[in-house]
């Protein structure tokens, strides 16, 4: 998966679909954001869709971005984290597998490479 979008629009749309994530969830998934890149049918610019959800409620978001379809999921708050230590302009979000850890670095400029690691999600 190579997915890239402005950082300001990522960290945007963590910020919203993030606030349904609990501090301490009482099940490890429910810290993670889904992110799912997807191709558009009708001519509009593709986007990458965010969801989190807990017990009680779900949010989605989109942020502006293109890349090929996957469906990953990381934990919000180290994203956030992440892109919070990068300059601002577009990143890359690079993973050979929703198993194996991704690489979140920016697309031009000195900014840190950071490593996350995902957690597997089932076809559906």
């Amino acid at each position: 998966m190579n997915t890239s979008c402005l950082q300001e629009n990522l960290s945007k749309g963590l910020a919203v679909v993030g606030r349904a994530v609990a501090t301490h969830p009482a099940l490890p998934v429910l810290s993670h954001v889904l992110l799912a890149a997807q191709k558009t049918t009708d001519g509009s610019p593709p986007a990458i869709h965010l969801a989190a959800a807990d017990l009680d409620a779900s949010v989605e978001g989109e942020a502006a971005g293109k890349g090929h379809p996957v469906e990953i999921a990381f934990t919000v708050r180290f994203l956030l984290d992440a892109l919070s230590a990068m300059d601002e302009g577009e990143v890359a979000l690079e993973t050979t597998s929703a198993t194996h850890a991704g690489v979140l670095r920016p697309v031009r400029g000195e900014s840190p490479i950071h490593v996350i690691m995902p957690l597997s999600v089932r076809e559906r």
